[in-house]
């Protein structure tokens, strides 16, 4: 997500008026270059941060991350642009609940808006604007009828549905077509207990889909603020949830309950219930191999599925893998498929990264290019659309990692 804004050009003058170059350049030098932060977000070296540089211009990037703290939670905001060797916190806020997933929003009711979802502890869908971050709460609360609430100032009302709970087998009423007459409604509300994940469709851009700990997934539409179903597959606590990137109809969804399901968003059943190996940590597709998911787990697995090829009949979760191997002795929590082909990054929770090549079997095992160890906390990583060389990792902090920089992945790679 980017977003534009112009910068105000001050005009110095002197006693009479005129502009004295000589006089001035020094002064203009300190004006413009004003340090007003000392940051070490980046690395131990000092870096200041320039009020030129708190400006968000047409090509930087907005950094999203929620951090948590003993007695509140925060979202903060972040310009980068790797062009500019820039990044840094540009503004943040103290929200009521702790932030436990994030989601960018690119299409929904509130039009033009920059919005971000958030999921919290206290089962709420928090949708902020970005252009108003500093607002004391979010633009509307996603699924709780006793929480929605439209800005006092906001010009324009919101005409509220009551959320729809289809019981019809066939769910046809996703955005593109028209809803069907004869569909019982019921009132409800959104998740009884805290959002544990959130995704958007690349496709279909106005579809959220949230998953909770009170193990059911909900589909939403943006567009008019209401759910569109509630699927209620798994026994236990949702932890992953993504849309495929190429067809707008495929969702799977991860829980505690050692499952992987794959379903169409229009049927209210199951395509493909997976067995796992164990309680998984984190599930993605495979960036270049549409019908390929990834797989991690709290014992330090991961292993490769493919989807074309799943025995159903079988209650022995390795029959289903193609790949199934240890890579760390504690848990992986993070998994990220780059855009550039065969590269695979794993991340554990004790701050060890692999950088993998999975078309590349070494006994049983893809061929580990790099490892890295970043002795901290790792919960997350994150890919940039603007720049796909730049890997962001949460830990105590929010950090960069330029995979241009290790010459073991450039080289094996050919970036």
């Amino acid at each position: 997500m980017s977003m534009k804004k112009m910068k105000n050009m001050k005009n110095i003058q002197g006693k009479n008026n005129k502009y004295d170059v000589l006089e001035n350049i020094f002064n203009d030098e300190r004006e413009y270059k004003k340090s007003i932060v000392h940051d070490n977000l980046i690395s131990k070296d000092k870096k200041y941060i320039y009020e030129d540089e708190l400006n968000i211009e047409e090509n930087d990037s907005i950094v999203i991350n929620g951090k948590i703290y003993s007695d509140m939670g925060t979202l903060e905001i972040h310009v980068f642009n790797y062009d500019e060797d820039i990044f840094n916190i540009y503004d943040d806020v103290i929200i009521d609940n702790y932030p436990l997933c994030i989601e960018t929003i690119h299409q929904s009711y509130f039009k033009e808006k920059n919005i971000v979802a958030v999921g919290t502890l206290d089962c709420s869908i928090q949708l902020w604007d970005l252009y108003n971050i500093d607002m004391l709460e979010p633009l509307y609360y996603l699924g709780d009828n006793e929480m929605k609430k439209m800005k006092k100032n906001k010009k324009r009302k919101l005409k509220t549905n009551n959320n729809i709970h289809y019981e019809k087998k066939n769910i046809k009423n996703i955005p593109e077509d028209e809803e069907p007459n004869n569909i019982s409604k019921q009132k409800i509300k959104g998740h009884t207990d805290c959002i544990t994940s959130l995704n958007s469709s690349k496709i279909l851009p106005s579809l959220l889909v949230s998953g909770s700990k009170d193990s059911t997934v909900k589909l939403w539409d943006l567009n008019n603020l209401n759910n569109l179903h509630t699927f209620s597959f798994h026994q236990k606590k949702i932890n992953n949830l993504s849309f495929h990137s190429k067809d707008k109809n495929l969702l799977f969804s991860t829980s505690s309950d050692k499952t992987l399901k794959i379903y169409d968003i229009r049927q209210n059943q199951v395509a493909l219930d997976i067995h796992l190996s164990n309680i998984p940590e984190a599930t993605i597709w495979n960036t270049h191999e549409e019908n390929i998911i990834l797989s991690s787990y709290i014992d330090g697995y991961i292993n490769k599925i493919d989807i074309k090829y799943i025995n159903t009949s079988s209650n022995k979760p390795q029959n289903n893998y193609l790949v199934n191997f240890k890579a760390f002795e504690n848990s992986c929590t993070s998994l990220l498929s780059m855009n550039y082909k065969n590269l695979t990054l794993a991340g554990s929770e004790d701050g060890v990264i692999k950088a993998y090549d999975f078309h590349n079997l070494l006994n049983e095992q893809p061929h580990c290019v790099y490892s890295k160890n970043l002795k901290k906390n790792l919960f997350y990583m994150k890919d940039n659309e603007d720049w796909p060389n730049v890997v962001f990792l949460g830990c105590d902090k929010l950090y960069d990692w330029d995979v241009f920089e290790c010459e073991e992945i450039k080289k094996y790679f050919n970036l």
